[in-house]
C-alpha cells in the first residue's frame, strides 16, 4: 500500500529537516510519537544504518515499534523503515529549496505480516492516508509557526 504526499511549507529547508529528524521538533507534530530511542546510539556522521525504537501512543497504551534509517543527505531526504509486529512501512521525506520555501514530498510502501491485516488492507489504506497527509500538514504549521516567531 502505497502513499504520495507534497506540500510546500512557508519555512527554510533546514528547519523543516529538523522538524521531521529531531524527537522534540517530530513530537510537536505528531502528538502521538511518545519517545524515540536509539538502543546502538547515534553517529551524526553516519546515520544510515542507525537502528531506534518508536514509542507511538495508541489508545491508552504506547505501542514500541523498530526502526532504522535507510537513507540520510540532510536537509534533502531521510528514509526510514519501521517495523511493528502487524506490518512494515518504508517512508521517505524529499525536501527541496524553494528560495525560502520547503517542498516536502513524501511516500510511504506499507506491506502486511499476517492474512487478517492484508485483508483489511483497503480499509487502513483509507484510514492511513488521511492520517499521514493530517500529520503533513500539522508539520507544515508548526515549522511556518517557528518562522513566524523569528
Amino acid at each position: 500500500m502505497k502513499v504520495s504526499y507534497d506540500l510546500t511549507i512557508e519555512a527554510p529547508i533546514e528547519t523543516v529537516f529538523a522538524f521531521i529528524e529531531e524527537e522534540d521538533e517530530s513530537k510537536e507534530w505528531n502528538p502521538k510519537l511518545e519517545s524515540v530511542t536509539n538502543p546502538e546510539g547515534f553517529d551524526p556522521d553516519h546515520p544510515v544504518g542507525t537502528k531506534f525504537v518508536q514509542g507511538v501512543r495508541e489508545g491508552g497504551a504506547v505501542d514500541h515499534s523498530t526502526g532504522e534509517v535507510t537513507a540520510y543527505d540532510k536537509p534533502n531526504r531521510l528514509s526510514l523503515r519501521l517495523h511493528h509486529y502487524d506490518y512494515t512501512v518504508h517512508m521517505t521525506y524529499r525536501l527541496t529549496r524553494l528560495n525560502e520555501n520547503t517542498r516536502l514530498d513524501y511516500e510511504s510502501d506499507l506491506t502486511s505480516s499476517n492474512w487478517f491485516h492484508s485483508l483489511m488492507l483497503p480499509v487502513i489504506q483509507a484510514f492511513n492516508r488521511r492520517s499521514i497527509i493530517r500529520q503533513l500538514h500539522q508539520l507544515r504549521i508548526a515549522a511556518e509557526k517557528t518562522q513566524e516567531k523569528s
